[in-house]
């Protein structure tokens, strides 16, 4: 937080590499660190109410403090260092990981309440660098991730997958999309069936 010239208010410790931060509906913060600088890699949760305690404490001169890194509630461990992360309306995280040694596990990942949480891995992939290399995408670097509304409602979750290249909207169907296809396919098993 800005606090005029020269002055910043640290809120929350971070360690490794920098990476972005979100913020929920209800003001808690989610940080994943980036695992190759001593860090592990994990998803983590700071209260709201915890950080909002460290805000504007510079106001009197006093020494800035700040949310120890492991203050935070550990969510998932991660394979890799975090990096891009955002919150949807429902709360599901959405961040990107990039692991060099596992392809398969480099990518886009997820992780909601109902995935379960501590330090083991408690996520799943939206779109691994395997996939996204298979249908053409950039994959040299997930970077940072943009969502407004609900993912799981149709909301596009907006991605950058590549050093420099575009950024990419991730999506599932839409219900009423679905329907269609459904009755689609069971228009066409029907025509089968009539056909023998």
């Amino acid at each position: 937080v800005y606090k005029g010239p020269h002055q910043h208010d640290a809120l929350i410790e971070v360690g490794g590499a920098s990476a972005d931060v979100a913020v929920d509906k209800y003001g808690n913060v989610y940080y994943a660190t980036y695992g190759d600088y001593g860090v592990d890699g994990v998803l983590r949760r700071y209260d709201a109410a915890l950080v909002q305690s460290h805000i504007n404490d510079l106001a009197n001169g006093e020494t800035d403090t700040y949310v120890p890194l492991t203050e935070g509630t550990i969510l998932t461990t991660l394979p890799a260092g975090g990096n891009g992360i955002v919150v949807d309306d429902s709360g599901a995280v959405f961040f990107t990981i990039n692991n060099w040694s596992d392809p398969a596990q480099s990518g886009v990942l997820r992780w909601d309440e109902s995935l379960g949480m501590g330090e083991e891995e408690h996520f799943e992939i939206v779109l691994s660098a395997v996939d996204a290399a298979a249908m053409g995408l950039a994959t040299d670097w997930f970077g940072s991730l943009s969502i407004e509304g609900h993912f799981d409602d149709g909301a596009p979750l907006y991605a950058s997958l590549g050093w420099a290249g575009p950024i990419y909207a991730i999506a599932i169907p839409e219900p009423a999309s679905l329907m269609l296809l459904a009755a689609s396919a069971a228009c066409l098993a029907t025509r089968r069936r009539s056909q023998f």
